[in-house]
């Protein structure tokens, strides 16, 4: 069976084109690109490159549309001044024991955060003070040496 002539393959890719009308410029564009990775003799690493680029942007474009969705459909909105008490409720959230105890559970978590915060601040102050005192850090490693001579 022979093979159809180039011309009319790639008639038949640029009708797949036409009739993609739908999509969006990019998507048209990457179409495009493909119907030229079908023609032999042409430089198919940047065409590659090219489809590349599209497809990303397209994705990008998908992504911020979900990013721009879920933002739009927060399920709680908080005050500047106080986060706990002023919250608004909005249909979806959760509410009575089940927030309570998520909202407790969050403090809980927060409250340990800042307790080991504290501990490593006054750690690394401890270190500081080893460090910047070379001669009692020397005295002392000398007079243990000594004990052990």
């Amino acid at each position: 069976m022979a093979k159809p002539p180039l011309r009319i393959k790639f008639r038949r890719i640029i009708n797949t084109v036409s009739s993609a009308a739908r999509l969006s410029a990019d998507g048209a564009e990457i179409l495009r690109i493909k119907a030229k990775l079908a023609i032999p003799g042409r430089n198919r690493s940047q065409d590659l490159q090219k489809q590349e680029l599209l497809e990303l942007r397209v994705e990008v474009s998908r992504l911020q549309e979900r990013v721009d969705e879920l933002r739009s459909s927060a399920r709680v909105v908080y005050s500047e001044k106080d986060y706990t008490s002023r919250a608004k409720k909005v249909p979806g959230t959760l509410t009575g024991c089940a927030g309570d105890v998520l909202l407790d559970a969050w403090r809980g978590l927060a409250k340990k955060q800042k307790i080991l915060g504290r501990d490593a601040e006054n750690e690394n102050e401890y270190l500081r003070e080893l460090s910047s005192s070379p001669n009692r850090v020397g005295c002392s490693l000398q007079l243990t040496s000594s004990l052990v001579l």
